[in-house]
């Protein structure tokens, strides 16, 4: 990943943390965490790590993967990655049933959806 591309991405992740209500970080909660305990100190950073790392995720990967769970949402030919992670983050924190839907198939046998991006995006969005 080159510097440009980290700061594309960082800038869209400040646009998710906006469309979120404005709170202190000690009381965020990644996607309905229930209560503190101590590996909420570093919820923030691990779930940090695996966005980053889910950019590196090819675009077509992510758009199949919004197909195959029947997601509705609006991907124009020139969304980037970064777009297209926030559009689906944002629709998961807004939908608790695509979440779940997410969350809970474990089968997942569909060979057009990468099963490591189904893992990386249970582990951001797994509720403690």
């Amino acid at each position: 990943m080159k510097t440009h591309e980290l700061a594309n991405t960082l800038t869209k992740f400040a646009k998710f943390l906006y469309s979120m209500p404005n709170m202190e970080l000690e009381e965020f909660k990644p996607y309905g965490a229930k209560q503190k305990n101590a590996s909420d100190d570093t919820s923030i950073e691990s779930s940090l790590k695996v966005f980053f790392e889910l950019t590196k995720i090819d675009k077509k990967q992510w758009i199949n993967l919004i197909n195959n769970y029947g997601f509705n949402i609006n991907i124009r030919y020139k969304d980037g990655r970064g777009n297209i992670i926030l559009k689906l983050l944002t629709y998961l924190n807004k939908n608790d049933q695509a979440k779940n839907s997410l969350l809970n198939d474990i089968d997942n046998k569909n060979d057009n959806v990468s099963t490591e991006l189904v893992k990386a995006l249970r582990i951001l969005l797994r509720e403690k």
